[in-house]
């Protein structure tokens, strides 16, 4: 049981400098794979560092922490006299309750999981080739194999790509000489290589090593299994970054019809294989391409069937994602000079983006989760669409749907959004003063001229007095101010 569990209830505890000390312990890391055997021992062992590394990355404690090894004294016998006895004179007992605090704070200080994760996996390769040497008298075995393919992996989650890279490598050489060249496992592994040297920037070498894979799962009859069609659409999206247009799009092809066989015409998983494309499509500047799949993708999403969306928090993803993708759309179709059909796409997209905002609200909250208030993604994108609808419908010449658009994203930023939002915010007052500019009334000179103050104000805040935006937005405020005279001075 401590085999299999110490190591996950201490992560659940929060004791992460615990956790992380004994993953990386020889003496456990044996006993582990004396327990539990080879496979079940180190696909355990790298699930809790990868558990130990996101917990970690996940825990407020870790900003503005210095990183100390965990003190592993508790109150009690043994414990220094100073830190548990009262000074004498004094009338009041120790204060047990900080002095619990402070043990449970110095167990939540950040670890170096990095470190960790490697140390932990080559702890488990180095006792699993003891063991597997010493009962078979040689480490080229599938065990090996296994462990090795499995570590491999790991590293490559926890963004470890040089160390990846070799273990995955050893495993291809030992499954080759164990199960011969067309072998699954062979091209499983060749697959991760190759994706582990994309991460390193080596792209040329991965194609050679995702073609080879590909060849492998044509050769074992496995092209329509999962591995296969991941390889095919990593090695299609590669072949995109190396300006392989139409070799990339056959691939693509190949793949979103690999998919519609599997799992059917409208699946999430076909719809967001052709998203992918859109994106990779309009990160090159083929926008008309990119335009079409974002609309396939768009009705594939709406195609899927609603039996297939009965888990709530999936369902909210799944429209989340056709919220980007209006926006993305959007995006595209302003760049084209179609304005009409860019505010359609944008007005849709923020209805989305409320939509799930509220949807968030109703699910249950991850116990220890960190409010961001309005510092969360699809506040950013609410923010920014409704930038754009402003200024796209000031294009249009529709300054009252502008002003609308505007006074909605003042209201959604406030003082806990981030400097992205602050500068939009800033940008929005402007826009604002110079629309009221525009009209005759009195009252609406009033409030352009606030409307400047405000962005004054805000432009001296971000970027400080000197800047030249904050200086060109004095000299028209001190401007507007002199041609109404009843107005007081800023």
């Amino acid at each position: 049981y401590l085999s299999v569990f110490l190591p996950s209830h201490l992560i659940r505890c929060h004791a992460y400098g615990s956790a992380g000390a004994l993953l990386v312990d020889s003496n456990f890391i044996r006993r582990r794979v004396s327990a539990l055997g080879v496979a079940e021992a180190t696909r355990k062992q790298v699930t809790d560092l990868l558990d130990l590394r996101r917990e970690v990355a996940k825990s407020p404690v870790r900003e503005g922490k210095s990183k100390r090894a965990p003190s592993p004294r508790r109150s009690g016998p043994g414990t220094d006299e100073a830190d548990t006895q009262p000074t004498k004179g004094s009338a009041s007992p120790p204060d047990i309750s900080k002095n619990n605090s402070e043990d449970a704070q110095s167990e939540t200080e950040s670890v170096d999981t990095s470190m960790a994760l490697r140390k932990g996996c080559g702890t488990i390769v180095d006792e699993v080739h003891y063991v597997v040497s010493t009962s078979r008298g040689s480490a080229e075995s599938l065990s090996m194999a296994i462990c090795l393919s499995t570590v491999g992996e790991a590293l490559l989650k926890g963004k470890q790509p040089r160390d990846a890279m070799l273990r995955l490598e050893e495993a291809v050489i030992i499954y080759r000489g164990i199960l011969g060249q067309n072998h699954v496992d062979v091209a499983r592994s060749l697959h991760s290589v190759a994706r582990a040297l994309v991460k390193l920037g080596e792209n040329r070498v991965a194609l050679h090593k995702f073609v080879e894979a590909a060849q492998i799962y044509e050769a074992c009859n496995a092209t329509m299994h999962y591995d296969s069609i991941a390889n095919t659409q990593n090695l299609a999206t590669l072949l995109v970054d190396l300006g392989e247009w139409d070799q990339a799009a056959r691939h693509f092809q190949e793949v979103i019809g690999k998919k519609k066989a599997v799992y059917g015409d409208g699946s999430v998983s076909v719809a967001k294989t052709i998203n992918s494309y859109a994106i990779l499509l309009a990160k090159h500047g083929r926008m008309d391409e990119a335009l079409a799949n974002y609309e396939a993708a768009k009705g594939t999403y709406e195609a899927v069937p609603t039996s297939l969306l009965q888990d709530p928090e999936f369902d909210i993803k799944c429209r989340y994602d056709v919220t980007l993708i209006n926006l993305n759309i959007a995006s595209i179709r302003s760049k084209k000079g179609d304005l009409p059909g860019a505010i359609e796409s944008y007005e849709e997209g923020v209805r989305g983006l409320r939509e799930y905002e509220a949807a968030q609200e109703t699910l249950p909250k991850p116990v220890g989760a960190i409010d961001l208030g309005k510092n969360t993604s699809h506040t950013k994108h609410l923010v920014a669409a409704l930038g754009r609808i402003g200024s796209l419908k000031l294009k249009i010449g529709d300054n009252s749907g502008a002003l609308e658009a505007y006074q909605a994203l003042l209201s959604e930023v406030d003082a806990s959004s981030p400097n992205g939002s602050q500068v939009e915010k800033a940008k929005a007052h402007i826009k604002c003063a110079t629309i009221y500019r525009q009209d005759e009334a009195k009252s609406a000179h009033l409030r352009s001229i606030s409307h400047l103050r405000e962005a004054l104000e805000m432009y001296t805040g971000l970027f400080g007095p000197e800047h030249k935006d904050t200086l060109a937005i004095a000299s028209s405020l001190r401007q507007w101010l002199a041609e109404d005279p009843q107005n007081d001075s800023f």
